[in-house]
């Protein structure tokens, strides 16, 4: 089902993608309910602490108010004294070295850069937050192309194998050796270069993701149909990809806000940016959680913005593993335990409400809203 988290139509090679983290993270299972949808179980018993998994993100994008501080790249800090590199194009990206630059060349020069060069947000309508998620729908979009240019390259490359192989054929010749050069180029346009970083997801696998932005209230989609998805749509194909259609966009929208993750590489309390994480996207919510999310630090040696899932209390074979949307299980990083941010029963469902659209009826919010004499709504809580 739609509402389960994976979009009908989608084709069963991603899925069976998806089958590929039971052999990466053994102490995960990956089910699905009509209930909850796709969601991780805890595969033996785990004792509080345990790492369960790690992942790197299929997109990410800097937040506006952090673009010249932090690297586009590899999401480390640029350190003030160090020269920053920019992009010469549009001007919007900031590097911490050329490495990273180079890194990030093929998803963003071409229409990533051609979107940030021409696009006119700088106004007073559109604020920081949706700046922020339109940064990482230009940076989805752009994956996109950019693995579509990588088939045709592919493509092109096995054709000219065939040809040379054929020639060899009809002349009885050996084939002609393929120069270093050539190599070193392949290689520098291959969507996973370097090999450090998580980059075997593809956009069959991000589809699997619950989109569903019909559940979003009729004066939200209207707005973003009209603000983003529209205007967004006349850029991509002024920029010759017209094939991205208003209701393309809203569907990437609509994944990327029902299933993004806030990143900080730890210079600070708040996150520089917003991470799209296949796997990770897979935790349902609980209020009360048995699984915390950590921020992996981001330097040159690692993986960049890596998310790790450690348990923060015991878990039981085949009990769901969850994560809190809202506040990460802050009472249960503070070391008193006592926590005084944490939200009350009403400020939860109100924000779960507002920024993921589902009312939610985990064992904290029944047993709470007993105590309240309140009833929470009967809306099912599935993966976003």
């Amino acid at each position: 089902e739609e509402e389960a988290g994976v979009e009908h139509g989608v084709a069963s090679s991603a899925l069976s993608t998806l089958g590929m983290l039971t052999s990466s993270w053994p102490l995960v299972t990956l089910a699905c309910s009509a209930e909850k949808g796709w969601y991780f179980a805890a595969s033996q018993d785990l004792p509080s602490g345990t790492v369960v998994m790690r992942c790197s993100p299929y997109v990410w994008a800097i937040d506006p108010e952090w673009i010249n501080q932090t690297c586009r790249h590899c999401m480390c800090t640029i350190k003030p004294k160090k020269p920053t590199v920019s992009c010469g194009g549009c001007k919007k990206v900031w590097y911490c070295s050329t490495q990273c630059q180079t890194r990030d060349k093929q998803e963003h020069v071409g229409l990533e850069c051609t979107l940030l060069s021409n696009w006119k947000l700088e106004g007073a309508f559109y604020s920081d937050e949706v700046k922020g998620h339109m940064f990482l729908l230009l940076r989805t979009l752009a994956r996109r192309v950019a693995e579509q240019q990588q088939q045709q390259q592919q493509q092109q490359q096995q054709e000219q194998q065939q040809q040379q192989q054929q020639q060899q054929q009809d002349s009885e010749q050996p084939p002609t050796p393929t120069t270093a050069t050539t190599q070193e180029s392949d290689s520098a346009t291959r969507l996973d270069y370097p090999g450090g970083w998580d980059r075997i997801n593809s956009w069959a696998d991000y589809q699997v993701l619950c989109y569903s932005y019909h559940a979003f209230p009729d004066v939200v989609v209207q707005s973003l149909r009209y603000w983003v998805a529209d205007y967004v749509a006349s850029l991509v194909a002024w920029a010759g990809h017209s094939e991205l259609t208003s209701d393309v966009i809203m569907q990437v929208i609509s994944r990327n806000k029902r299933n993004v993750f806030a990143y900080g590489n730890g210079s600070c309390a708040a996150p520089q940016g917003r991470c799209i994480y296949l796997w990770g996207s897979f935790f349902n919510h609980a209020c009360a959680p048995n699984v915390i999310v950590a921020n992996q630090t981001s330097d040159q040696q690692h993986q960049g913005p890596q998310l790790s899932f450690i348990t923060c209390a015991p878990v039981g074979k085949g009990e769901e593993l969850c994560v809190n949307y809202i506040d990460n299980g802050s009472e249960f990083l503070s070391p008193t335990g006592d926590d005084p941010y944490v939200l009350s029963l009403s400020e939860r469902q109100a924000e779960l409400l507002a920024s993921f659209y589902f009312h939610c009826q985990c064992t904290r919010c029944i047993a709470e809203s007993v105590t309240t004499h309140t009833t929470p709504p009967t809306t099912t809580t599935t993966t976003p």
